[in-house]
């Protein structure tokens, strides 16, 4: 009975997004969640392969990304009907991003906030863009994102919809009884990862949300201690 009821729910919820998005046109949409620094039309809009900075194999074989590694090729979503398909280090080029996995929309904000709450001091320290992005559609993350309100920070949300970033950092979650119990099936674990010109400066993966890891703290100064390392290099 409860694994009925909380399908039902995220059934629920997923239609109140789709309809949520269908009442904007997509480029008011895009605007109204913080996303108008978007330049849409130097991007795939539809899954296409065509430049960029890095390429996969094509296999679907997990791998686990490490500092010093391309960012890997692989398209997010944003909105609906039909979604803005994005191919990631497109989007990134040559910027400074966090990007931020988490095990899902709206179920649970331990990481998310702590990015919010230091947007600035983290664009103080060169970051461009924060990138949070979870196995879900674009819809639903739409919709989290304005609940949220990223309004005036540097956070924005994507879909990896068929966890193709997921299977490419090697963080497929272990579908424990609870997770079950709410559909959260094909998941990824929480990660961050710090992106400089499309390669991969830092990458850590944790078990839970709550762990400290993969939150905005740790991640400045992690950033702070690559650009002394740096600095230490070029001497």
């Amino acid at each position: 009975m409860i694994a009925v009821r909380s399908s039902l729910l995220l059934n629920l919820l997923h239609v109140f997004a789709v309809a949520i998005l269908l009442t904007w046109p997509a480029a008011d949409a895009f605007n109204a969640y913080g996303c108008s620094s978007i330049d849409k039309s130097s991007h795939s809009t539809n899954g296409g392969r065509s430049g960029g900075c890095s390429s996969t194999t094509g296999t679907t074989a997990l791998h686990a990304i490490k500092a010093g590694d391309k960012l890997p090729w692989v398209d997010v979503h944003w909105g609906f009907n039909p979604p803005t398909i994005l191919a990631l280090p497109e989007y990134v080029a040559r910027r400074n991003v966090i990007i931020v996995g988490v095990p899902g929309a709206f179920t649970s904000n331990a990481q998310v906030s702590t990015y919010l709450a230091n947007s600035n001091q983290l664009k103080q320290l060169g970051v461009d863009e924060v990138i949070v992005t979870a196995v879900n559609d674009g819809a639903v993350m739409g919709v989290w994102q304005h609940k949220v309100n990223t309004a005036g920070t540097i956070v924005t949300f994507f879909a990896d919809p068929h966890g193709h970033l997921r299977d490419e950092c090697g963080t497929a979650a272990d579908n424990v009884d609870w997770e079950r119990r709410l559909g959260l099936l094909g998941r990824s674990k929480p990660f961050v990862m710090y992106v400089e010109g499309c390669v991969v400066k830092y990458f850590a993966v944790a078990d839970s949300d709550e762990d400290g890891t993969t939150h905005a703290e740790a991640m400045m100064g992690i950033i702070e201690r690559i650009r002394s390392e740096e600095m230490q290099f070029a001497q």
